[in-house]
């Protein structure tokens, strides 16, 4: 059976078990504005278009993970993606803004990885069908 997989769209984000789940995709969070300002800029520059790349501030990712923790099915704690909203929430406390880039193949990833890793992310990760990779 082959899983297709798509860009996300910001009002319909993928799910699984009511926790968000964006295969195919890299989460970045950034402790400075102006860090992902860059990092956008980056990501443009290395060849993403504007519909793989969402932005997020911080306001909206604690949104999204209240949002996922309302609605989290008993399966959710099974994986890491319950434990992944709760520390993706702690970062927007602190003021995190977000970046999720569609890279659903190794070449892609690569270069959202060399963005991130230049444009100071607090963390990037890429969602899988089973594993969520620290990427940084």
């Amino acid at each position: 059976m082959k899983i297709e997989i798509e860009n996300m769209k910001k009002d319909a984000p993928p799910e699984s078990f009511g926790v968000f789940k964006p295969v195919g995709h890299v989460v970045m969070a950034f402790a400075a504005l102006e860090d992902q300002q860059a990092a956008a800029r980056a990501l443009k520059e290395a060849g993403f278009v504007d519909e793989d790349v969402l932005h997020y501030s911080a306001d909206e990712m604690k949104a999204q993970v209240d949002h996922d923790m309302a609605n989290a099915g008993m399966l959710s704690s099974l994986g890491q993606d319950l434990n992944l909203a709760k520390a993706h929430r702690q970062l927007a406390e602190q003021g995190h803004s977000w970046i999720v880039v569609f890279s659903p193949m190794t070449e892609l990833t690569d270069r959202v990885t060399t963005v991130a890793r230049r444009c100071n992310a607090a963390l990037a990760q890429k969602y899988g069908q089973m594993v969520i990779e620290e990427l940084i």
